[in-house]
């Protein structure tokens, strides 16, 4: 995890699949848990139907960690069962 103290146009970033995570000034415990499950190899909720995404989501219409809902004021706080179980057998 690398902690940035400059302001960027983004809180965060990171890859699918990676084993880092970039997080700018204005970052906050969501950022770092979006991020973290996207090195994970999970996709945003409004993606489309991916490999790793079993449903699509309208954009900013939920609370999940993988939506962009704070843009607007929804507070990000949770994961939809599809999502646990992708990432259960890779936590250690």
């Amino acid at each position: 995890m690398y902690f940035i103290g400059e302001e960027a146009s983004w809180n965060g970033f990171s890859y699918f699949n990676s084993k880092f995570g970039v997080y700018f000034e204005g970052h906050n415990k969501g950022t770092v848990a979006h991020e973290t499950m996207h090195a994970m190899n999970l996709p945003h909720t409004f993606d489309g139907k991916s490999s790793s995404a079993l449903y699509t989501y309208e954009v900013y219409k939920t609370n999940n960690l993988l939506d962009y809902s704070h843009h607007i004021g929804i507070e990000r706080h949770c994961l939809f069962l599809w999502q646990w179980k992708i990432l259960n057998p890779k936590i250690r």
